[in-house]
């Protein structure tokens, strides 16, 4: 919500949701599958083109697997939303896909009347066994070429930069199929707890691929579930400091800096590199303002990184191509700001500016809500 689905995706996916031996994974062929749609059109899981010579990354179909019982399902449905919006005009369909009943899914969805992708249940269950293997973790995506092979499997969180890579011809398919087998053999070692197993495998998937979140979290999770927080930090403050590009381990730091007090005094600089190494990020830089201004227990430390982010953003206020959901996540963010250093009459400014743009969105609700409660907490004051 209003900037929180960007750092959402990045951090909080602690899930650690592993294939289970006897999955697909990168390279196999797609399998078809039994569905029965609920919401949107039918997705073609297989094209079954007989002419293999076109673009392979054309026509994606995203297929997710998810449970309703699960809450990471529910949070994944904003991010899905917005990567079908973004890449529909270039060929993505994503098919959302249940083993439970109808009866279990339809309720589900009620919570999301705005949902612009396909989401259906697996008739048989045969599907799920098919792409999960007999003991599926939830939710899992794959993404299918338009020759029907597994052009990348992982999780809901990595999606977006995924999809990223792929329509600016930047990901590599050797690389996934490499890693992905030792994303495989991460799951009974992080069941059993063994960080040696843990550390050897981590330190060969990120050799392959630096930024892949999965081995981060999995390494992260064994430090911090092992009582080694100061070593999980020095972990990420050197593939950091080795790796500036990847944007997964600013927020992961992040996330730590607001869960560890120890390290809040990091947030600031931390903030800084961000800004310095990716200063057009305007949307991960709003979410990450967002998430300070109410994830960091109000401290002197959150409060002055948010600033940071705050003051990165207002020139875009006055850019004439900026639009109006994006105007308007900035605006909310800057009388978020306002409002918890004391200044409640520029809160209530901002907010009302917001809700001026106008936007058609889930988030107008939201909007106007903070516009009411800035107002009475002004005549309170009054």
């Amino acid at each position: 919500m209003l900037g929180k689905s960007v750092w959402t995706s990045m951090v909080f996916g602690l899930s650690l949701a592993l294939s289970p031996l006897g999955a697909l994974q990168t390279g196999d062929a797609a399998e078809t599958l039994s569905v029965d749609w609920l919401e949107g059109r039918s997705v073609p899981l297989l094209l079954n083109r007989a002419d293999k010579k076109l673009p392979r990354e054309k026509d994606l179909r995203v297929i997710v697997f998810f449970g309703t019982y699960t809450p990471l399902s529910q949070q994944m449905m904003p991010t899905l939303m917005e990567m079908q919006k973004r890449y529909r005009d270039q060929g993505l369909l994503i098919g959302a896909v249940s083993p439970e009943p109808a009866e279990k899914v339809e309720p589900f969805l009620k919570a999301f009347p705005n949902v612009n992708f396909s989401v259906g249940v697996d008739r048989d269950g045969e599907g799920t066994v098919k792409y999960l293997g007999p003991r599926p973790i939830l939710p899992k995506v794959f993404i299918v070429d338009n020759c029907d092979e597994i052009l990348w499997d992982g999780e809901v969180e990595e999606l977006p930069d995924v999809l990223e890579s792929i329509f600016d011809q930047t990901y590599s398919r050797d690389t996934q199929k490499k890693i992905a087998p030792l994303l495989l053999e991460l799951d009974p070692a992080l069941r059993t707890g063994r960080l040696g197993e843990i550390e050897n495998l981590t330190d060969r998937i990120l050799k392959e691929a630096p930024g892949n979140g999965q081995a981060l979290r999995a390494r992260l999770f064994s430090y911090e579930s092992n009582g080694q927080v100061e070593a999980g930090w020095k972990f990420l403050t050197a593939r950091r400091n080795e790796f500036p590009k990847e944007r997964k381990l600013y927020f992961m730091q992040l996330d730590m800096a607001l869960r560890y007090r120890q390290f809040s005094g990091d947030l600031v600089p931390v903030v800084r590199s961000f800004l310095l190494n990716f200063p057009d990020r305007s949307g991960e830089i709003n979410s990450i303002a967002w998430t300070l201004l109410n994830g960091g227990d109000f401290n002197s430390d959150a409060i002055s990184a948010a600033r940071l982010c705050i003051e990165a953003l207002k020139p875009l206020l006055d850019r004439p191509d900026i639009d109006a959901l994006t105007a308007t996540r900035i605006l909310t963010s800057q009388a978020l700001y306002q409002y918890r250093i004391g200044n409640v009459p520029l809160a209530l400014e901002l907010q009302k500016q917001a809700a001026d743009r106008g936007v058609d969105t889930s988030e107008a609700e939201a909007v106007n809500r903070f516009a009411a409660f800035y107002q009475a907490i002004e005549d309170l004051r009054q």
